[in-house]
């Protein structure tokens, strides 16, 4: 199994993990606004806890968003950087199903929901939106537009709410969108350890190039410029 560095900071948590798909390690931070200080010394704890150099990393995972601007951002950065520094490719993952795959884990224990329902606040009155079908161990996403207007969203039609988890922060920040017989994972969140699992079970035939790593906005146009974009528009 492929030895993985995972980074997730597209909520309020820093989070990163160190796993091979037989061990994991992780360290997570609630430390809003410090990603960025937070993200070299936490990785570099987690190696040394493991006797390993960066060096023994065969790839670098992210949680690609979307969520935080700035953390996503942080996120990229850092597991591009790492990428170019040690020529190792990187692997992107959705922080919405990060999210799910945290619910999906924590809810397996009651056998009852068949779905997740992730919501997450992307302020200016819009949420990022994913549901997912739970299967096995894993969550398959549902092809569902990821950004919706709070006055204008409507529950998926392929959830039924009384076998659905909700999770992420929009259900509790705009209650008027949750259905009431949903159970509510008020714990769940994006969060290194998810991305890695979700990471190591992706084939390898998906993995990518540092210079290729981008960021999901899903909002608007990104600002987001891979060197050779900043490059071509320097002219």
């Amino acid at each position: 199994m492929p030895l993985i560095l995972a980074i997730e900071a597209s909520g309020p948590r820093c989070c990163v993990a160190l796993g091979d798909g037989r061990f994991l390690l992780e360290r997570n931070l609630e430390r809003p606004r410090e990603h960025h200080a937070l993200i070299l010394p936490l990785a570099a704890e987690l190696l040394a806890e493991a006797g390993l150099s960066p060096q023994a990393l065969d790839a670098i995972a992210f949680g690609r968003g979307p969520g935080s601007f700035t953390g996503v951002r942080i996120a990229v950065a850092f597991a591009q950087g790492l990428g170019f520094a040690l020529s190792r490719p990187l692997i992107p993952v959705c922080s919405l199903q990060a999210i799910a795959l945290d619910a999906h884990l924590e809810a397996s224990c009651r056998g009852v929901e068949t779905h997740v329902a992730v919501a997450v606040d992307a302020h200016m009155g819009e949420i990022y939106c994913a549901a997912f079908v739970r299967h096995g161990d894993d969550v398959l996403p549902l092809p569902l537009p990821p950004l919706a207007r709070v006055d204008g969203y409507a529950f998926p039609e392929a959830c039924d709410p009384a076998t659905t988890v909700l999770a992420g922060d929009g259900w509790t920040q705009y209650p008027s969108i949750r259905p009431p017989d949903a159970r509510l994972d008020d714990a769940a969140g994006p969060a290194a350890a998810r991305v890695l699992t979700i990471a190591a079970a992706l084939d390898p035939a998906f993995w990518i190039a540092a210079r290729d790593a981008e960021p999901a906005y899903v909002r608007g146009v990104s600002a987001w410029k891979t060197r050779e974009a900043q490059a071509a528009s320097r002219g």
